[in-house]
């Protein structure tokens, strides 16, 4: 069996192209730097003293410059996600809607499972047996036939045990 090459489209081509050119620029923008100490405002500075670099102190100053280019970048990739995001949906409703359309009045009829249906309304049977375990949770009741063992409302034991110790005495 031969896999056959998937398609991308328009919107994976152009998905893929936008995604790398947006890591080349972060990137570029990250680690791209002159060699020369330079201030915030862009422009060059003197290096920094030894009595600075022996205390540890900072020595640079952020590049505003670059850090308002990476924002940019990564909200133009955001917004245009988005609106990748919203064409796609957008044309996938399109496609629905002309399915469901093409489609016969058989082919939407409501169906009938052949007999013996075993539930006639599911929904009904789980709300009896959600009744019947709520009755047995707030009611009194032997739970073993020769009367050996009972069952006491779930709030009743919740009070009796809210402080004491489960584990078994030695």
């Amino acid at each position: 069996m031969v896999d056959k090459p998937r398609k991308h489209g328009v919107f994976g081509t152009l998905w893929r192209v936008l995604a790398i050119g947006g890591v080349m620029v972060g990137v570029g923008a990250l680690f791209g730097s002159s060699g020369e100490y330079v201030s915030a405002t862009g422009k060059p500075t003197a290096p920094p003293s030894r009595k600075s670099l022996e205390a540890g102190h900072e020595v640079e100053d952020i590049h505003v410059g670059r850090t308002v280019q990476i924002l940019i970048g990564m909200a133009a990739t955001t917004a245009l996600v988005v609106g990748i995001v919203f064409v796609m949906v957008w044309r996938f409703n399109v496609d629905h809607r002309e399915v469901w359309s093409k489609l016969t009045s058989q082919q939407t009829a409501n169906l009938i499972p052949p007999a013996p249906r075993v539930q006639r309304d599911p929904f009904a049977d789980l709300a009896q047996v959600r009744a019947r375990e709520e009755r047995l949770l707030h009611s009194y009741g032997w739970t073993s036939a020769d009367h050996s063992t009972a069952r006491i409302p779930i709030d009743r034991a919740m009070t009796l045990v809210v402080g004491k110790s489960l584990d078994m005495a030695p």
